[in-house]
This record gives C-alpha cells, sequence and structure tokens, in this order.
C-alpha cells in the first residue's frame, strides 16, 4: 500500500496494495463502454442518488447511447492505445468531479487510480458504492482490475508516490493547489494536464424572463441553482457574475421576478453549512 508514516490511504474502490494493471485498452474499449453504460444503469435506479442532481448528471452523461454517440464521433482508422496508468487528483469542493474525470480517462483505454474529495460527501459513497457493486461482476474484472479510488487527508509523500509511478497527471485545483503539486515530480515520459481557476458569468434576457410562465421560471432557477449553489459558488460554471440584458422598467422587473424564483429553489434545497 502506497502511504506515507502517519497518513492512511482508503482504498474505497480497488486493490488496497496498489496493484494495478496497466496494460493500456484501445480507446472506446468495447468492455469500458458496457461498464460505463451499466455504471449509468445502476445510478439511475438507485434511490439515494436521486437526491442529488449531479450524480444523476454524471450517471445520464454516461448512459449507454451517449458513450455509443461518442464512440461514433470519435472512430477513426489510426491504431491507438492508452497511455498506461493515470492518476487523478480531483477537486476538493466538487463531488462528482472525479467519476468524470475517471470515466474520461477510463474510455480513452488507460489504467487509474482516482483521488477522491478528502471531504465527505454523500455523492462520493454513492458512486463509490455502484462501483464496487458492478466490479462483484466477473464480466468487468479487466475494468476492476484497471481501477482505484483512493482517500486520503493532503500529504505530499502520498500524492507524490502515486505521481512517481505515473504514465500521465491529471490536476484539478486552484492555481496555487497545481503549482504545490507541480513541484512532486513525475517519471520524464509522462504527460500532465491541469484544470486551473476557471471563472464564468451568466447572461439573462430580461424580455425572456418576464415571459417565462411558472414552469419555465422553475426550470431557469433550477439551472441556475445547480450552477451556483451545489458548489457554493465554487465550480468552473458558477457564475462571478451576472448581466442582465435590456432596459430600464423591464431589467428591474425582470430581476425582481428572476431572484424571488431563486430564492424559492434555494429556500427548498440548500443548507447553508457553518463552514461556509
Amino acid at each position: 500500500m502506497l502511504q506515507a508514516p502517519d497518513t492512511e490511504v482508503t482504498y474505497l474502490v480497488g486493490k488496497s496494495d496498489g496493484a494495478l494493471s496497466v496494460r493500456p485498452l484501445v480507446p472506446y474499449d468495447d468492455l469500458a463502454c458496457e461498464f460505463l453504460g451499466s455504471l449509468s444503469s445502476a445510478l439511475l435506479a438507485d434511490k439515494a442518488a436521486k437526491l442529488y442532481p449531479d450524480v444523476i448528471s454524471f450517471a445520464y452523461w454516461c448512459r449507454k447511447a451517449n458513450i455509443a454517440r461518442l464512440k461514433l464521433e470519435f472512430a477513426e482508422t489510426r491504431a491507438r492505445l492508452g497511455l498506461g496508468m493515470v492518476f487523478h487528483i480531483a477537486p476538493s469542493n466538487v463531488p462528482v468531479n472525479f467519476a468524470f474525470s475517471y470515466a474520461f480517462s477510463l474510455l480513452a483505454g488507460n489504467a487509474n487510480i482516482v483521488r477522491v474529495p478528502s471531504r465527505d460527501f454523500p455523492q462520493t459513497g454513492i458512486v463509490c458504492g455502484a462501483v464496487n457493486r458492478l466490479f462483484s461482476d466477473k464480466k468487468f474484472k479487466a475494468i476492476s482490475d484497471m481501477t482505484a479510488f483512493v482517500k486520503y487527508p493532503q500529504d505530499d509523500a502520498v500524492t507524490g508516490a502515486f505521481s512517481g509511478k505515473c504514465s500521465a497527471r491529471i490536476i484539478w485545483g486552484g492555481d496555487q493547489a497545481i503549482n504545490n503539486i507541480r513541484k512532486l515530480p513525475i517519471p520524464e515520459r509522462s504527460a500532465e494536464i491541469a484544470f486551473a481557476d476557471r471563472y464564468s458569468f451568466c447572461a439573462l434576457a430580461a424580455d425572456g424572463v418576464l415571459r417565462a410562465d411558472s414552469a419555465a421560471l422553475t426550470r431557469l432557477a433550477g439551472a441556475f441553482y445547480n450552477d451556483t449553489y451545489l458548489m457554493d459558488q465554487n465550480a468552473c460554471s458558477s457564475p462571478h457574475l451576472v448581466v442582465w440584458l435590456g432596459k430600464g422598467a423591464a431589467v428591474k422587473e425582470a430581476k425582481e421576478k428572476f431572484w424571488n424564483g431563486v430564492y424559492e429553489v434555494a429556500a427548498a434545497r440548500y443548507e447553508l453549512r457553518p463552514v461556509n
């Protein structure tokens, strides 16, 4: 097991000895596609998962039909293989990001060690539970042998140990976190992809908001809630600026209608925790 003397690494998915099969697959390998389709079905049928829109969004993305569409778009005649073992460092504030990162890399043909958020998110347990149940099926043994989801408090020794064995490292986080992790070396021929700080803004047409009936306003407010409140405005898709398109009284009236709609959604769903 890879760990620092005073740091315990918990393997939520995969072998605790860290002995992954790193033999690469071709992109969009049939078994990898089948596994993600089965994971989608399992999560969509999970009553606990239905409580979390981000889990359902992931499940909907990796459904069989969508993966088949992506595979068709990728289709080419050149021979390709995955890189080998990819080490993912997921952001601490986005519960399901680790699952997307894993799915992208698996479809590219790679074995994966994924560090999930160190914070306790119910979504993490739901996704890991569904993956473990699928891995109990011998049909997916090859995927299981290529996968590990780990959890540990921030520790350069552990991160450095995983980094030192990877063929690629994917870092999700703020600029400072990325710069700190980059001090930990990866093998000379390894690749690295970093997703650093990004900011979004939202543009709303006053006339469109005013024309919206109650159902449309609820959908709009719900979408704004998902982008903003689910991640406490910390996600790349979270708007840091709202721009109103329109003039004078129309904008004033639209603002009142929209923010009242957002308040109703947030009051029903959002819990303001002391840490925030």
